[in-house]
């Protein structure tokens, strides 16, 4: 826990966009107007302050006594496979990813966008297939550029992502889940996920009543320094469209129903960096098909 708690602490408190003009912003490390939530105010920033709450603890606590660790991530977690812990109340699937070191929690929102009075609840803060530690939230594009969720182009030309979902089971280490557009639930999706020691497998069925253009996003990458690199490569199951940054590399394949995988870039959307890139496959479909993506 005091691994947690200074890892987390120095993640953020050494970052120079963390502070503006010596106070902490609305946002992920500096400012970022998507991830602010209708009841935020200014104030709400020190809700960090609770990251300090051990400082009550006793010097003689176990919390500072102890010898620092790495717990489960040091020796129980093995390098080629993967964990999935799946919380049964919430509904909620933990994965771990020795591979990387990322942990992705995988849940379901049911919020519409248009009725509700909180909308944050329908927001890519709750609506994403999945969320990684190693990679923050992208917002979503005017132009379709979606992260790690499905886009729609709905009857008004727009751009809409999947918000009614709606959990199935976890069996077999495959997380099931059942989505619907909220503009048109003639639109559905029936949802596989199944993690793999090196990523995500998917095995979607997608059913529409007349031909529609979808999009699929891989998680975005923030441009950090040096611009982004892309890559296409045969593996001979398929064109591999790599995505590189100093730090993370990203791959997406298409094992079946895509048409088409493309580099998306967009400025503004990144709670890291103002510019980013993310994958994204895309098709039209006229009834009923399968997509595997890997």
């Amino acid at each position: 826990m005091r691994y947690i708690s200074s890892s987390t602490l120095l993640q953020f408190l050494t970052h120079p966009e963390f502070l503006n003009e010596g106070v902490p912003t609305l946002g992920f490390y500096g400012a970022f107007e998507p991830a602010v939530q209708g009841y935020s105010c200014r104030g709400s920033v020190y809700w960090s302050g609770k990251a300090f709450l051990a400082l009550l603890l006793p010097e003689d606590n176990p919390f500072w006594q102890a010898t620092e660790n790495q717990g489960a991530w040091e020796k129980e977690l093995q390098p080629g496979k993967v964990y999935n812990r799946f919380q049964q109340g919430p509904e909620i699937l933990i994965t771990d990813y020795p591979n990387s070191g990322a942990s992705e929690i995988r849940a379901w929102c049911h919020v519409p966008w248009i009725t509700s009075w909180e909308k944050f609840r329908a927001s890519e803060n709750y609506n994403r297939l999945a969320y990684n530690s190693e990679f923050p939230w992208m917002a979503d594009g005017e132009n379709g550029e979606v992260a790690m969720n499905y886009a729609i182009r709905n009857a008004e030309d727009q751009w809409e992502v999947l918000r009614l979902y709606t959990f199935k089971r976890f069996e077999d280490g495959i997380y099931y889940r059942d989505a619907i557009l909220e503009t048109n639930p003639e639109i559905t999706f029936r949802l596989a996920d199944i993690p793999l020691p090196d990523g995500i497998l998917r095995l979607d069925k997608v059913s529409v009543p007349e031909a529609t253009d979808i999009r699929l996003g891989h998680y975005s990458l923030p441009e950090t320094g040096k611009e982004l690199k892309q890559e296409i490569r045969n593996t001979g199951a398929g064109d591999a469209y790599i995505l590189s940054n100093e730090h993370y590399s990203q791959a997406m394949i298409s094992l079946t129903g895509w048409n088409s995988i493309e580099f998306c870039y967009t400025e503004g959307l990144h709670p890291v960096s103002d510019r980013s890139g993310v994958i994204n496959a895309s098709d039209r479909t006229e009834s009923e098909k399968i997509y595997i993506t890997l």
